[in-house]
């Protein structure tokens, strides 16, 4: 039985791989003295990065079969370097460095058969990039909720699954955290609720890093999550149109968005018992929660369930680069004691 190369690599790395292979990246490849695969591809600045690759057959421990590649890049393993090298290694036009090939090993030679054999059957699409409509249909239940964590230096979204109840007026109690970045480099089953807005917004969350639990860093996104943007106050009130962002893993923690940007500055929060402490407060006086989202500050009010832009960054901004361009134009001052 062989091992599948779309088991072990999403298909964003899929495709990226046969360009680098196309494209004539790929230096060398060549069986090593164990039985693996030894390889050299370059990357489009010129540089030359190193593989060793053991492909291990279907066993009732890993049923799929196991591919272990090793890369001297940043991604580290299982890259589009190592990818890219099986692509050269089953067209049969691999470059081996040395005269002497040793034997391949037996679940090598295995998956070098079903990679031929397979090499001009097209891909079956991706169903989550096909046209799907903007509403929901009446029998999809389940919805994508974004739960905003403020429990990082700046403001991230946490991803839950909620289900419409039985009246159809709201989500049931039971939210619960939702993985989407790993069904989505998996096979995407269980993913077809998610709806065209849905995927734009996940996508431009994960390019900023604004994910929780989502690693710092870069490494190839899902196919369906490819977009481009700059995080800011537009992203969350786009969050906010959807009428499923929440400032807790609650049905009823709803955020709405406030169009007004107003400077938040520190005062005295009083709390239901008559206890106050400093902190950021509204113009009205209502306790404020200020950090940065991608660009931009914004502020959450938890008593009035909403979220909007802060003024306050801007023009900290403002003030120092008048005060620099002031100490440029007119010099150093000097203050003298008083008498």
């Amino acid at each position: 039985m062989a091992v599948s190369l779309s088991q072990h690599f999403d298909r964003a790395t899929l495709e990226r791989a046969e360009g680098y292979f196309r494209a004539g990246h790929v230096v060398s490849v060549a069986a090593d003295q164990r039985g693996g695969v030894e390889s050299e591809v370059r990357n489009a600045r010129g540089e030359v990065y190193r593989q060793t690759t053991e492909i291990e057959a279907p066993s009732a421990r890993h049923p799929k079969g196991r591919i272990n590649g090793l890369c001297t890049c940043p991604m580290q393993s299982n890259c589009k370097h190592v990818a890219a090298a099986l692509f050269a290694l089953a067209s049969g036009e691999a470059r081996p460095p040395a005269p002497a090939v040793p034997t391949l090993s037996g679940p090598v030679q295995s998956w070098l058969r079903r990679a031929r054999t397979l090499r001009e059957t097209s891909a079956p699409p991706d169903p989550l990039l096909e046209p799907r409509p903007d509403d929901y249909p009446a029998a999809i239940k389940d919805r994508l909720c974004y739960v905003l964590d403020t429990l990082q230096p700046g403001l991230r979204i946490d991803l839950y699954k909620g289900r419409v109840n039985a009246q159809g007026t709201g989500l049931t109690k039971a939210m619960r955290r939702y993985d989407l970045l790993y069904r989505l480099r998996s096979d995407g089953a269980g993913a077809g609720f998610l709806r065209p807005v849905d995927l734009d917004l996940v996508g431009q969350l994960a390019r900023a890093r604004l994910l929780t639990g989502q690693p710092t860093y870069g490494y190839d996104l899902p196919e369906a999550l490819q977009s481009r943007t700059t995080a800011g106050a537009a992203l969350m009130r786009a969050l906010c149109a959807t009428g499923r962002l929440f400032g807790d893993a609650q049905p009823e923690a709803v955020l709405v968005w406030a169009e007004a940007a107003f400077p938040t500055t520190l005062g005295w929060a009083v709390a239901p018992d008559g206890s106050q402490r400093l902190s950021f407060v509204s113009p009205t006086g209502d306790p404020l929660e200020v950090a940065p989202f991608g660009a931009e500050s914004l502020w959450v009010d938890r008593r009035t369930a909403q979220i909007g832009r802060s003024r306050a960054a801007a023009k900290q901004r403002y003030q120092q680069g008048r005060d620099r361009q002031s100490r440029h134009t007119r010099g150093p001052v000097i203050h003298s004691a008083r008498p």
